[in-house]
């Protein structure tokens, strides 16, 4: 809000009103009122923010930028697909409603892409229902705000969640071991991090499912192997299993010395890739399979009134309301 000799001359707050504005600033408390430091971005840090709105748009790549972002934006869905296939992404902002391609559209697409599943992504909307919050967690929404004239939440998730990688990075240029927790970064930003910094070394890591090493000098793999209850794997096979792992571990950084990569060395970048390709065949296998034998498909009886119970309460918001917690900038979605 901008005031001139005690007259408001311009208010704008996500699309408000100047004078639902203002009421919105008189009702404030008093604590409100009081200058808050922003959270600072960490260096680096990519944000892209998707919105239809162009003055919304301006104003929240405003605040990002102001907290030290490099922001990128995109008009709706379709854009923000085009995006991400060109630059890798530390945060996504996403709009819900939205032409040509609205934010539940993005998300389905996001999580099945095997890179972009990973990249954090925090879902804006105009309702506050907890129903969507539900909707956005299970659709892979790392957070679900609404949208208003506070930046400090927005902001607030986005140190949050763009935090992990920026401090795995330092950690990695320090040269000495470093944990890692695949869920908070991705083991796919992870390999290619790797690959990227020519990094040497050993990834072990651990999670419910078996356990998994992957040995790189100068960014190609030497090699890989996963251990899963007495089954051992080794190659592309092993590869697969850990790039879909979400566990934890350590990297053992080591000098490359004189000796280069074994002849039969593949790239980190390459073997990503394949894995990806694999990964998207198996799938349309699937579906292929399922298709031809229809009889297959079973029905969820529990799963199909949970359903149509959540869209009951969905579609008449003065009805009844699930009841489930709001997301705070301390509380993360689970994965």
């Amino acid at each position: 809000m901008q005031l001139a000799d005690g007259v408001v001359v311009q208010a704008l707050m996500f699309g408000l009103a100047p004078a639902e504005v203002l009421e919105q600033v008189v009702g404030a408390r008093e604590t409100e009122l009081k200058w808050v430091a922003q959270p600072r971005a960490e260096v680096g840090a990519k944000v892209l923010i998707v919105e239809d709105d162009e003055a919304l748009r301006a104003l929240v790549a405003k605040r990002f930028q102001g907290a030290g972002y490099q922001v990128s934006l995109a008009s709706d869905g379709v854009e923000a697909l085009a995006a991400i296939d060109d630059t890798v992404f530390d945060l996504m902002v996403l709009d819900l409603h939205m032409p040509r391609l609205d934010g539940w559209s993005v998300l389905r697409t996001l999580q099945g892409h095997l890179r972009h599943r990973e990249l954090p992504v925090i879902l804006l909307s105009a309702h506050d229902g907890d129903v969507d919050a539900l909707k956005a967690a299970r659709a892979g929404a790392r957070a679900y705000l609404k949208k208003s004239g506070h930046a400090r939440d927005l902001l607030a998730w986005a140190e949050l969640l763009t935090r992990p990688r920026r401090e795995l990075e330092r950690k990695l240029s320090s040269g000495e071991p470093c944990s890692v927790e695949a869920a908070s970064v991705g083991v796919c930003w992870l390999l290619s991090t790797l690959g990227e910094a020519h990094r040497t070394g050993v990834l072990e890591l651990e999670d419910q499912l078996g356990r998994y090493e992957l040995r790189v000098r100068g960014g190609e793999v030497e090699g890989v192997a996963a251990q899963q209850g007495s089954l051992r794997s080794m190659g592309s096979m092993a590869f697969d299993a850990l790039v879909g792992s979400r566990g934890a571990g350590v990297f053992t950084p080591q000098q490359p010395g004189r000796q280069g990569p074994p002849a039969d060395a593949v790239r980190l970048s390459t073997m990503l890739s394949e894995s990806s390709h694999r990964r998207t065949e198996r799938s349309r296998q699937a579906l292929r399979e399922l298709a031809a034998r229809p009889e297959r498909l079973v029905v969820n009886d529990e799963l199909s009134s949970l359903f149509g119970r959540s869209a009951s309460v969905d579609g008449n918001r003065s009805g009844g309301r699930a009841s489930i917690s709001r997301a705070h900038p301390g509380d993360q979605f689970p994965h």
